[in-house]
Parts: C-alpha cells; structure tokens; sequence
C-alpha cells in the first residue's frame, strides 16, 4: 500500500527532522545565512535568551505547507473548464465534475523566514521549493465557476528544498497517495487567461 503524503516536509522526507538536521549541511553555504548565524551568535547575550529554536519552528512551518495548497491553482487556468465560467451552461450551485488523465503539476515556491529583532528587520532567509507531480487521474469539482475541491488517485512526485546555492533536500521520484478528497474552501475562481483576466 502506497504512503500517503500531506505536506511539503513529507515529500522532501524532512517532515521529521526539520531544521536541527539539515542546518549543518547549508548554515555555511548561503551569505545570509552566514550573516544570520553571525548575529544570532551575539544574540542571546543581547536579548538573553536563544532564538534558534524559533527559527527552527518557522522552518517547520515551511515544511508544513499541505500538498493541497500545491494544487490549488495547478489547474484553474485550463482551456476545457473555461466553459464553467458561464452560468447559462453551469448553473452557480450546480457541482461540475471534470476527469483529467494523467495530469502533472509543476510548482515553484519561494517561502521565506523573515528575521526581526526587536520588530527590526535584520535578514530574510529565501528558499526555493520545486514541486513535480505526476497522477493517474484527477476529479476536479467545480461549482459557481471555482474549482471547490479534487480527488485524486496515486501519484507519482518529487521535490526540491534550496537556500542559495544548498540543496537542502532532493529525495528521488517516489509513488503515494494523496489523503483523499482536497478541499479548497471557498474555490479557486477558473481563469481564462486568453481575456487576460
């Protein structure tokens, strides 16, 4: 039975882990974090106490985005939903199901931890986050012209973390499952982008 993988962390098998173990491996390796590790070590003494840990917490938090928020807006631009977009054919509360084979999702994220010291602020650490996903098959609901929700199947999937120059984790291509149906709230509104809208 195939793992199923929830967020970011997971993919990149750091879900686990976190920041205390891949800092070795890159805290030399990007200027800016080289100056943050610089004022971080005078920093306890000026504000007595250690603030690593909350660093440590943020980079977790990037860790934690859902898989979910990845594919969010990875199919809200496709030419055959932009039919939804009228009402006369889609009524607003009627639910559309639309079947797409074989889809494959690539993402580039740059989260970032901003670092402030007494609401100052002293550095942004910059990552690169690069998603690639590949499915069997994915059932996008939409209602009221947004995509409110997909299920899908098995997947196929990888992922990149960099800060600067580091690479901070690069599993290879590996399959599992996605936790079921997504939801995505209110919806993602359908775009057609040859409007420009």
């Amino acid at each position: 039975m195939s793992e199923v993988i929830e967020s970011v962390g997971q993919l990149l098998g750091l879900a686990e882990r976190g920041l205390h173990d891949a800092r070795v491996e890159w805290i030399d390796e990007d200027e800016t974090v080289a100056l943050v590790a610089k004022t971080l070590k005078r920093l306890p003494a000026l504000l007595g106490e250690d603030i690593t840990g909350d660093i440590a917490t943020a980079f977790d938090s990037v860790l934690a985005i859902p898989i979910g928020d990845i594919l969010a807006k990875a199919w809200n631009t496709r030419r055959d939903l932009i039919e939804y977009l009228d009402p006369k054919k889609h009524l607003p509360a009627d639910l559309g199901e639309v079947v797409l084979e074989k889809p494959k999702v690539e993402r580039k994220l740059k989260p970032k931890i901003e670092i402030l010291v007494d609401q100052q602020h002293l550095a942004d650490i910059d990552f690169e986050l690069t998603v690639e996903l590949n499915f069997e098959a994915v059932v996008l609901q939409i209602r009221n012209a947004k995509i409110i929700g997909v299920r899908t199947g098995s997947c196929e999937g990888k992922g990149t973390l960099t800060l600067g120059k580091a690479i901070l984790a690069a599993p290879k291509t590996r399959k599992f499952k996605l936790p079921g149906n997504l939801s995505f709230g209110e919806g993602i509104p359908i775009r057609d982008l040859t409007l420009g809208a």
